[in-house]
Order: C-alpha cells, then structure tokens, then sequence
C-alpha cells in the first residue's frame, strides 16, 4: 500500500486532506510494560508527513491494530488497550477517547491467537500541522494474566473534512 495525500475541494465548504500511514515493522508489547507507539503520522515507513489543515477541520482517525500472542504464551490471557493521541507538529500529545481494548483467549499449548482491534476517534482541530499516532499496550493483572503480545501490520487513515 502506497501513502496518498489528498486534498479535495467540497464545493465552498472547505477540503477534505487524508492521509493513510502504514507500520509493517514488529511492536512487541510486554505484558504491563508502558504504552508503546505502533504507527506514527510522520514517521511511518509509508507516510508523507504531517497532516496540514488548510483551515478549521473535523480530522477522523481510524486504525486497524492486528496483533497477536505467541505459542509459548498459550496458557495466559492477554489484553491489549490501544490509543489515539495528536499533537500540533512539534508540540505536546494529547490523548482521545474511547480507548478500545481486546483480550486474547487462553488456547491450548502450542497455539498462537491473532486478533485485530479497531481503534476511532475524532477531534476539532483549527489550520495548522498536525501529527497523530496510535499507541498501545499489554495489560499486566492477575485476572488477564502477563501474556506479551506483538503487534504487526498497523494500518492508520487519517480523514480531516470542513468542521
């Protein structure tokens, strides 16, 4: 999948821009280790950079998270909790909501589970550049167990419409 970066005039209401960053690159996730960054708006392999709002724009945020829990961790649960966050370029993060989760089952010995999670979110942001990111994280808790996970194949569209 190639990165496109499009604008496209909404007859006087404003432009809509996408972009579409892709992470081919193994995340591993250690069971109650701190957030890690899965895919970045302006450092993705396939990315052309910071998202550039000619004027105030609703920006949607959708990714499509796939991880999974390898054969050796077959007997424990694992949960991964992932997020979105977006930051004028050079500034700080700020974190948006919801912030979807998914457990992975306990499966006999010598099986693996794959699993995707769909993480969405929305902000209203005013013209300028901006960066967005999606992290997550393996929980670490007696009841989901301290399965690690690893994260693989990040997809992330990032859709900005006239407010």
């Amino acid at each position: 999948m190639s990165c496109v970066a499009l604008a496209v005039a909404l007859g006087g209401t404003g432009y809509a821009v996408t972009k579409l960053p892709k992470n081919s690159t193994l995340v591993a996730l250690t069971g109650g280790a701190a957030y890690a960054e899965v895919v970045r708006l302006t450092t993705a392999s396939s990315t052309s950079g910071a998202l550039v709002l000619p004027e105030d724009m609703r920006v949607f945020v959708m990714a499509d998270v796939n991880a999974y829990k390898g054969t050796g961790l077959a007997s424990s649960l694992g949960n991964m909790t992932c997020r979105v966050r977006w930051a004028p370029v050079g500034g700080s993060f700020t974190t948006l909501g919801p912030l979807p989760s998914s457990t992975f089952p306990d499966v006999p010995a010598g099986y693996a589970v794959w699993q995707s999670l769909s993480v969405n979110a929305s902000v209203d942001l005013v013209a300028g550049s901006y960066d967005f990111l999606v992290q997550c994280f393996a929980t670490n808790s007696a009841l989901l167990g301290t399965a690690s996970l690893t994260v693989h194949d990040v997809e992330m569209n990032v859709v900005a419409a006239a407010a």
